[in-house]
């Protein structure tokens, strides 16, 4: 199903508060739209919430056989029995986290530059989320933006899935990654912010091609 995923959609506790959005009903405006491949992001409650959180969405994506990514907490994604876990750059290295888990987990890589990428793959992640591509407020205190002809090269030299992230709130940025033959995108904000999610995943599925 990775393979087959296209348009990757994160849910953040925190941008969730900040909109008063609930989560829950979210997620399955998200599924019932249509996408295959969600991650729960929760970096404001304590272990015990985001352990709740996260066997909620486990079975409510089970029912839309939609893939689940339980960002940074190992023990959280393997209590909630999710598909797998998602690794940023203040996370242990995949080395270490690799060997903690089921065989059959995904393991996603936050990614920066080609080397990144490359040691990534070499350590066995599924998959590698490159960028900011774009400027994004979603994520504090993140580097310049990479741009699309970067994350496109450095899609060229490896053989895993690549999602383009950050700032990817315009059809207009969709297109520019897809004419670059980027078709994977992680997004977050401009699905929260949506007046109709529907659309929303409907336009940007178009242009991705699936």
């Amino acid at each position: 199903m990775l393979n087959r995923s296209r348009l990757y959609v994160i849910i953040d506790k925190q941008l969730c508060l900040i909109k008063r959005i609930d989560m829950f009903s979210l997620l399955k405006s998200i599924l019932e739209a249509g996408v295959k491949m969600v991650q729960l992001r929760d970096k404001v409650s304590c272990r015990r919430e985001v352990i709740k959180e996260a066997a909620a969405m486990r079975k409510i994506t089970s029912l839309y056989k939609a893939l689940f990514i339980v960002n940074d907490f190992i023990d959280v994604a393997l209590i909630s029995q999710a598909d797998g876990v998602h690794i940023g750059k203040e996370d242990p290295p995949l080395a270490v986290v690799k060997p903690l888990l089921k065989e059959d987990m995904l393991i996603g890589v936050t990614c920066r530059n080609l080397r990144e990428a490359l040691i990534a793959q070499e350590n066995g992640a599924s998959y590698v989320g490159v960028g900011p591509a774009f400027y994004t407020t979603t994520k504090r205190k993140l580097p310049p933006p990479l741009g699309v002809n970067r994350i496109s090269r450095i899609q060229q030299k490896i053989n895993i899935p690549l999602f383009a992230i950050g700032g990817i709130d315009q059809e207009d940025k969709v297109r520019l990654l897809k004419d670059a033959a980027i078709r994977r995108i992680a997004v977050c904000s401009v699905i929260a912010d949506s007046s109709s999610i529907k659309k929303t995943v409907g336009d940007f599925s178009q242009i991705l091609g699936y």
